[in-house]
């Protein structure tokens, strides 16, 4: 991609928007005679500074990491990068190059137009927000006592320039929150290009190169013409507002909970009930901000919110304007004498099922209770080759290695579209952990047990460090890493094996089976013994950061009776159950199972996770007050099966009742991505 953008200023000033997939360009817009302060923040600076300072300057460069995030945005960072630049020796012929998003581009900004009566500065966009926004348009200043950018000044850069592969590595809420800016640009310029966005929609998910390069150009693009014709919003550039008025109030009043795109969509969903769209067409919007996890209403008193709007540097002259579409592609400026003109606005934005985090909407799930919508999770793993291939892995190394398995499970959240997220990928980490020889697969091959460990269950005692070695601890830390990473975006899924699942792997399965024919009594001190250690690691991964567990136990009619179930293992799962109180618990067995679910509910599980080998109906009558989850066919239907047809049948599993969607087992790593994909946006579609 190498691709410019002209800013025109009226009067002078008019400056390009530079974008490529590297800084080899921005080596030739240098001009190495000047001196160059970097303003950035500190996590940026931890990742990029040394790389990026050698490639451009060859050599390093002064700079100030600010603290990160819009709380940072205030009256002692702009303090902190004057004293920066004054502690080394800055004057006029200083060029600042803001290096980050868009707090770090507002604020620098703001440093460039007032140190010194005014330096210039280049802006270098690190996030999709900041690419298709904050960079252009000369728009800097800060936030003060909790009122959004109400310090200020337009001071043009001399240079954007935007380096798409900062796209490469980011993380899907930064991509989420600049696909508002995104879509907004679209609704109210270009109604081509919303249907572009919808058209990619699960492309532009998956972070495809050619749909990124092209979302940033016509943002741009779009920005710029708008720009062009208003510079200092007297008029028209008003309209890039769409969604902010609220937006903005939701955003103070969120204490800046909420990224800037997630509170612009909530405002943008408000102004929908004001503009002179389709109510298919405000459905379809509704919808696509939805894919992309954006929320359509926050939760918030209607009174808290005018506060919040009163402050809002926007309204002047006792004139409360807002933005509206009068047409996909168009809109209007508009404004009101009081808030009474804002209430049905207010009422949208503050009224309804409000988008809740994955772990409130699933504990509430298996309350019954009402949710905004369903979840597509998996309770066991959504591991496939082609993740691992986009993500340069191969399947066998991630298992004991935390940064791979934390990329791979995240994977599935950021790209698929995914509610959850699963870091154990196979059966036999336990195993592992307690000496059995393993055969860790292949790139496209499921880890096995080789050989078996434990003789007699007398004789075996849990270690004092099980927790500490290797293959659990490492799963541990990918928990701990994915909760850094994902923060409450993401449902966490731990997982365990059962104590029947922990005879076969650790005695071997023909060998238990066996048992529980001849000696009944040295079957079950099997399972008394290995249940401890199914509710020590467990209990391990709640503390690590996991918002719930499931316990692999695969009881299953294809081995054993119902009553075996009953007489022998039902007493260690109750157990189980017992022991983490009010944590909530998935049983996951695969094959036939419908007659023996009704001692899964006995048990005391919250969550059944059933293969598709079950008639639904029957399963739900079974099953009581516990919830159930799965049923979506994998050999046939995900690894064979067209988009089409996982999608009816999600459909049809959601009509059933079924709320938590899911595949029946772990994938089978051949599953194509696209059939993951499109049961996300079956649910969103509704």
């Amino acid at each position: 991609m190498s691709k410019i953008v002209k800013v025109e200023i009226e009067g002078g000033g008019s400056y390009d928007i530079v974008i490529e997939n590297d800084f080899d360009r921005l080596h030739g817009y240098i001009d190495h005679e000047r001196e160059y302060f970097i303003i950035t923040d500190e996590n940026v600076a931890s990742l990029y500074i040394d790389e990026f300072t050698q490639k451009v300057f060859g050599k390093k460069c002064p700079y100030f990491a600010m603290s990160a995030g819009e709380e940072n945005k205030n009256h002692e960072t702009v303090l902190g990068c004057y004293r920066a630049l004054m502690g080394h020796g800055c004057d006029r012929s200083t060029t600042i190059l803001a290096l980050g998003g868009g707090v770090v581009g507002d604020v620098a900004g703001f440093a460039a137009s007032t140190f010194m009566r005014g330096v210039p500065y280049i802006q270098i966009p690190t996030t999709l927000l900041s690419m298709v926004d904050s960079s252009v348009g000369g728009k800097t200043g800060y936030d003060l006592d909790g009122v959004k950018n109400i310090i200020g000044a337009f001071y043009q850069p001399r240079l954007v320039y935007i380096n798409l592969s900062f796209l490469e590595t980011l993380p899907f809420r930064e991509l989420s929150t600049g696909m508002a800016e995104c879509i907004k640009h679209s609704l109210i310029s270009d109604a081509g290009y919303y249907s572009f966005i919808r058209s990619n929609k699960k492309g532009i998910r998956a972070m495809e190169k050619d749909l990124l390069e092209h979302l940033v150009s016509r943002s741009c693009e779009i920005k710029a013409a708008v720009v062009k014709e208003d510079e200092k919003e007297s008029g028209i550039r008003a309209i890039l507002n769409f969604g902010h008025t609220i937006g903005h109030a939701i955003e103070t009043a969120s204490a800046f909970s909420l990224t800037h795109g997630q509170a612009v969509s909530v405002g943008i969903n408000a102004a929908l009930s004001v503009s002179d769209v389709t109510d298919d067409e405000k459905a379809d919007i509704r919808k696509l901000l939805s894919f992309f996890e954006l929320p359509l209403v926050y939760d918030i008193q209607e009174t808290d919110l005018e506060v919040c709007l009163k402050k809002d540097k926007k309204f002047s002259k006792n004139r409360y304007s807002y933005i509206k579409l009068d047409d996909l592609g168009k809109a209007s400026i508009r404004s009101y004498k009081d808030l009474s003109g804002f209430s049905s606005m207010i009422n949208i934005a503050t009224k309804g099922v409000y988008n809740m985090y994955p772990e409130e909407r699933f504990y509430s799930i298996l309350k019954g209770e009402e949710t905004d919508r369903c979840m597509l999770i998996n309770p066991v793993s959504n591991a496939t080759k082609e993740s691992c291939d986009k993500l340069g892995l191969r399947f066998d190394e991630v298992h004991t290695d935390p940064d791979k398995a934390a990329a791979l499970a995240a994977y599935g959240y950021e790209k698929l579209g995914f509610d959850s997220v699963m870091p154990y990928f196979s059966v036999v980490l336990e195993a592992a952990a307690l000496g059995a020889r393993i055969n860790w697969g292949g790139a496209d091959t499921m880890p096995s047990v080789r050989s078996f460990c434990v003789d007699d269950p007398d004789s075996f005692d849990i270690p004092d460090d099980f927790l500490d070695r290797p293959p659990v601890k490492a799963l541990l830390e990918t928990i701990k890493l994915l909760r850094q990473k994902l923060g409450k975006d993401a449902l966490i899924i731990g997982k365990v094996m059962g104590p029947w699942t922990l005879s076969y792997n650790l005695h071997g399965l023909e060998d238990f089976l066996i048992t529980l024919i001849e000696d009944p009594d040295k079957a079950i001190a099997f399972i008394d013994k290995f249940k401890h250690i199914s509710m020590r690691f467990a209990m391990a991964q709640f503390d690590a950061g996991a918002d719930t567990v499931t316990i692999a136990d695969h009881a299953t009619a294809d081995l054993v009776s119902p009553e075996t179930y009953r007489d022998m293992l039902l007493p260690a799962h109750r157990e189980i159950n017992g022991y983490f109180g009010e944590k909530k618990l998935i049983l996951h067995c695969c094959g036939y199972t419908l007659d023996r679910i009704k001692y899964f509910r006995e048990a005391g599980f919250s969550l059944f996770h059933f293969d598709s080998k079950n008639d639904v109906t029957k399963a739900f009558l079974e099953a009581g007050d516990m919830k159930l989850t799965g049923c979506l066919n994998n050999p046939e239907l995900l690894l064979k099966g067209t988009e089409r047809d996982v999608s009816e049948k999600t459909s049809e599993l959601r009509q059933l009742g079924i709320r938590l969607i899911s595949p029946e087992c772990a994938l089978p790593l051949m599953v194509p991505n696209k059939n993951l994909a499109v049961i996300k946006e079956n649910i969103i579609e509704g």
